[in-house]
């Protein structure tokens, strides 16, 4: 890999490693390092962790007295919206929108361990929304 990238073995062992803590790559000893196979539960899994994450964020948010700007989730949901089409399929640009809704979200928390949890589900997320059946377009975006 580091011939193919023009880069040195560290920088494919540590980019492998961050691989492996994201859950996208597994590291089986003395055989290398493999794509992850994603199962059902493990599906459900990543969608109940961020459930409890993004809940956890939002009710942060609700029981502050501070002021909140909220223009960064409108932002998000207007992206999806330009971006979205008439496709059912999620395209690269309506996952970007939906992940920067979701993570503006939970920056609002102002907890950094919150942010960085939110951040290793993230990437499966991405992985698992290239494979997210169909959805309708407008029906995406009003459900954020």
């Amino acid at each position: 890999m580091a011939e193919t990238f023009g880069t040195g073995r560290g920088v494919v062992r540590e980019a492998l490693r961050h691989l492996v803590q994201e859950g996208l790559v597994e590291h089986v000893k003395d055989r290398g390092a493999f794509v992850r196979s994603m199962s059902l539960r493990d599906r459900l899994d990543v969608y109940a962790a961020r459930e409890v994450l993004e809940s956890g964020a939002a009710l942060k948010i609700l029981e502050s007295t501070r002021q909140f700007d909220f223009s960064p989730l409108e932002e998000a949901v207007y992206t999806m919206r330009e971006v979205a089409g008439d496709d059912d399929r999620l395209t690269e640009a309506v996952i970007d929108a939906d992940l920067d809704f979701h993570r503006a979200l939970v920056a609002m928390a102002e907890s950094p361990r919150l942010t960085r949890a939110h951040e290793t589900l993230l990437a499966e997320t991405r992985m698992l929304l290239h494979h997210h059946p169909a959805y309708p377009p407008e029906d995406y975006v009003d459900d954020h």
